[in-house]
């Protein structure tokens, strides 16, 4: 599985983008998305419209601020190939897995990538439990 910065937060609109688009690939089995970008009715904001072929109408994400598709080459997830084309990497669809996941979901997903911090704190409350047992061994 390839791994994907879980700790660093996607705002939900971006989100919701980057879901979209895996979710077109996924069901046109392909790595390469057309999304167009149109002017939103909200000021300063766009609508996207990924291009579905095997649904025959676009998947539109509404008022997106700034350039949602450059934050997510900055991510690593996509890669833009022309005006409208967007290559989508391994880890877009890994990131979409975890973006769909609920809140529960994700905090496990966070807490297993972070194996090494679990064994601590496992070694940690395995100690103390000992160290309780000891003292209360010495004081009878």
């Amino acid at each position: 599985m390839e791994h994907v910065d879980v700790d660093y937060q996607l705002p939900k609109p971006i989100a919701q983008l980057l879901v979209a688009m895996v979710e077109v690939a996924e069901r046109n089995e392909v790595l390469t998305v057309s999304c167009a970008k149109d002017p939103s009715d909200k000021k300063g904001a766009w609508d996207f419209r990924i291009k579905d072929p095997a649904k025959g109408e676009s998947a539109v994400v509404k008022r997106l601020g700034g350039d949602p598709i450059g934050s997510l080459e900055l991510l690593g997830v996509v890669q833009r190939l022309s005006q409208r084309d967007m290559f989508l990497y391994p880890a877009a669809f890994t990131r979409a897995r975890y973006e769909r996941k609920r809140r529960f979901g994700k905090w496990l997903t966070r807490t297993c990538n972070r194996g090494r911090d679990v064994a601590l704190v496992v070694v940690s409350t395995l100690t103390v439990l000992l160290t309780i047992l000891r003292i209360i061994e010495i004081v009878r």
